[in-house]
């Protein structure tokens, strides 16, 4: 294992060595591109005006002295189309030596596709999560140290890091993503005397008034069970990655365990949530119908991924519309986790023979204002600070993650990231515990057994 991990490390230092010989004004030097603090708002300033600077100086360099290129750009999302069409024609009017040739194909093709056109060497700039490490390290450069990467939150870039093996290394960045919120009935919570709450006892408190006053707080999808993750993940941050931030990182090495209190404190929350305040039908709701129920005011509140927010707003309720992130916790700091998902991971490959202009393609790709429109087309959320959308609840949304003191990934990423190879599902146990048929704590010790049976036994002897 470290005879691979150093032909790795030697193999990405090759690579960044020659990429920074080539285009030295296009890194940025010093800074850990996986740092989770943010800058000051005079040293974010400062940092993003010298990436700017750079990208310009690259920029120029690559529009005067390079013939003639074209960039071969793959996506899977054909419903995309004028994103992309607006994309091409901003771009290439910036750069004028280069062509985009976007090819947009259907999802259920998109894999062989991509693997085709990556194996032929007729693919530039590409969406795409590496299903492992191998075609991580063996298709896609290295992106660690690109100025581009200033335009993107911390933790959107963390979701493409494998610490285990890839150390710094980023073969991915995302340009538009998802997180989970409790959208709420503004008009309810006025009629009711009940603020935005920001703590666990606030939350639970809102509920209560609620009940009292014959309303429902809260309903979810039942029926198709997965919608609990979206439950799981809005909870899970403020008890969990807030309060031990090393949780999922030393699963696998057993310091800790789902088993540990913050993990249990999880599941005894969203129990005692379903059990008080969640539609007693909930077990038998179709997922579709929920975000009807709440835009015709049958439920006071909904905790769903931000893209519901596009339905609800379909639906044109008689109410305001607000979200806010779930305070699962007692601390109102440790609340103001946000969960982040990304969508949409661009790479580059490493055999393409237009690495500046690619790099150039990417760098404009992520800028805030095409976040926006990209955003806008597919109802998704900036990766990145400082972007405003068109609709009104996704901008309060957006607004709620600028405001964060802290995002993560979600729990399924986070154990596939720090223990790659191990498979459960937690899903089927939490829907029993619902049921009554299992507790929170015996849920927790389900999900370890899966997780110590699954867990590769190389990752035991990680240092």
């Amino acid at each position: 294992m470290k005879k691979n991990w150093l032909k790795a490390f030697l193999l990405t230092s090759i690579c960044i060595l020659i990429v920074l010989s080539v285009f030295s004004g296009c890194n940025v030097s010093g800074d850990n591109a996986s740092e989770t603090q943010a800058p000051t708002s005079t040293e974010a300033t400062d940092e993003a005006t010298s990436s700017q600077d750079e990208v310009n100086s690259s920029q120029d360099e690559a529009t005067s002295s390079q013939e003639p290129v074209t960039l071969n750009l793959l996506s899977q999302r054909v419903e995309d189309g004028p994103f992309y069409d607006a994309i091409k024609e901003g771009f290439e009017a910036e750069n004028p030596n280069i062509t985009l040739q976007i090819d947009l194909i259907p999802t259920a093709e998109y894999p062989t596709v991509l693997q085709t056109r990556i194996a032929t060497d007729s693919v530039d700039v590409c969406v795409f999560a590496p299903p492992n490490d191998a075609t991580r390290v063996t298709w896609f450069l290295d992106l660690a140290g690109q100025p581009f990467l200033d335009y993107v939150y911390p933790a959107s870039i963390q979701e493409n890091v494998n610490p285990l093996t890839d150390g710094d290394a980023i073969w991915c960045v995302s340009n538009i993503g998802t997180t989970f919120v409790t959208f709420y009935n503004k008009d309810m919570f006025t009629d009711n005397g009940i603020s935005v709450p920001t703590t666990w006892d606030e939350f639970t408190g809102a509920c209560d008034t609620f009940m009292a006053a014959g309303i429902t707080p809260l309903a979810f999808g039942g029926m198709d069970q997965w919608p609990v993750n979206m439950i799981f993940d809005a909870f899970g941050p403020p008890l969990v990655q807030a309060a031990k931030p090393t949780f999922f990182e030393t699963l696998s090495t057993g310091e800790t365990k789902f088993t540990d209190p913050e993990f249990v404190s999880v599941l005894e929350r969203m129990n005692t949530m379903y059990q008080n305040y969640f539609d007693s039908n909930s077990l038998g709701i179709a997922y579709a119908d929920v975000p009807g129920m709440f835009a015709q005011g049958q439920i006071a509140m909904l905790i769903d991924g931000n893209w519901t927010a596009a339905q609800i707003e379909a639906a044109n309720p008689g109410f305001e519309v607000g979200a806010f992130l779930t305070p699962a916790s007692d601390n109102a700091e440790y609340n103001q986790t946000a969960t982040v998902r990304n969508g949409m991971a661009w790479s580059i490959p490493r055999n393409t023979q237009h690495k500046e202009a690619a790099l150039l393609f990417m760098e404009y790709l992520l800028r805030p204002e095409n976040q926006e429109a990209a955003c806008n087309i597919a109802a998704c959320i900036p990766v990145g600070p400082g972007v405003s959308v068109e609709s009104v609840i996704s901008n309060e949304i957006a607004q709620a993650m600028d405001n964060s003191v802290l995002q993560v990934n979600t729990f399924e990423t986070q154990v596939s990231k720090f223990t790659p190879g191990s498979t459960f599902a937690y899903t089927p146990y939490v829907i029993q515990m619902f049921a009554g048929e299992l507790t929170p704590e015996q849920v927790a010790q389900q999900l370890q057994d899966d997780y110590d049976q699954s867990k590769p036994d190389w990752l035991i002897t990680v240092d």
